[in-house]
Order: C-alpha cells, then sequence, then structure tokens
C-alpha cells in the first residue's frame, strides 16, 4: 500500500469517528438522587428517574421525572443528534409558557448537553454505569440548579 493510499484511509477512519453515533451510549432506565438549590432556600434533596430509548441511531426519546419535597417536573423530548455533534431535544408536550419547546446543544463521547435560548439547560454526563444529571436555569425567585448521580436500573 502507498503512502497515500495509507493517509487516506487514516483519514477515512477519523472522519467516521467523528460522525459516530453518541444517543445509543445513554439508552437505558438511570434512578438516583442528588441535590437541588434554589436562590434563598435550602438545598433540598433531588429525586430523578430518566429514560432514554433509541429510535434509531441518531435519535432517542428522553423521558423523565425529578421530585423535591415542594413538586414534581416531567420531560417528554425527542433528541436528534446531527452527523456534526448538534444535538436538537423537541419537546413532546410542550405546554404553555412552561419550558421551551426546542433546545439545541452538542452530543460527544460520554456527554449530552441542550439548553434553551434562556441558557437554561440540561447536561448529561456518562461513566460507566454512572450518569451525571445537571439542570441549572432560573425562576422567579433567581437561579436554580440541581445535580444528581443517577445510576442504571433493571
Amino acid at each position: 500500500m502507498t503512502r497515500s493510499a495509507a493517509a487516506f484511509l487514516a483519514l477515512l477512519c477519523l472522519a467516521a469517528q467523528a460522525q459516530a453515533q453518541v444517543l445509543p451510549d445513554f439508552a437505558g432506565n438511570w434512578d438516583g438522587d442528588g441535590t437541588l438549590t434554589r436562590a434563598g432556600e435550602p438545598a433540598q434533596t433531588f429525586r430523578c428517574r430518566l429514560r432514554i430509548v433509541p429510535l434509531d441511531p441518531r435519535e432517542a426519546q428522553f423521558v423523565g421525572r425529578c421530585v423535591t419535597a415542594q413538586g414534581s417536573q416531567s420531560v417528554n423530548y425527542t433528541l436528534t443528534e446531527r452527523a456534526d455533534g448538534t444535538l436538537i431535544a423537541t419537546d413532546r408536550r410542550p405546554l404553555p409558557d412552561t419550558r421551551p419547546t426546542e433546545l439545541t446543544g452538542t452530543a460527544s463521547a460520554g456527554q449530552l448537553r441542550f439548553s434553551g435560548e434562556d441558557g437554561a439547560g440540561v447536561t448529561l454526563t456518562r461513566d460507566g454505569e454512572r450518569l451525571q444529571f445537571l439542570i441549572a436555569g432560573t425562576d422567579d425567585a433567581g437561579p436554580v440548579r440541581g445535580e444528581a448521580v443517577l445510576h442504571m436500573r433493571d
């Protein structure tokens, strides 16, 4: 094999790696807890269950529910990963004035990150059987931040 042919094959391999799908790596049922902090309030326990179901290699359903002593919030997004690593999250159950109907972000090895125009967002970082779940945004009182470590469950 000539040098130029070997170099060409190496470039093809790198291009294929850059376009690898990330969403299937996050598939599963996840459960765990952490802490939610809101402006002017003591930290509280934040318990979450997430399910990520692949629809095809570049699309997955992201369904979840998180609860605190003050209430709960459910989400149901379709995640679409483009070949360039862009991630689009489309709300499957848009409710008026509660959350954006579309979020954008990035999908990279071990991490999904998406946010709305207001800067509020979600980050999922996978490390083996653990999933670090982070949400951040603001409400009427100020900044809100929730962090939980979730574990794969059957």
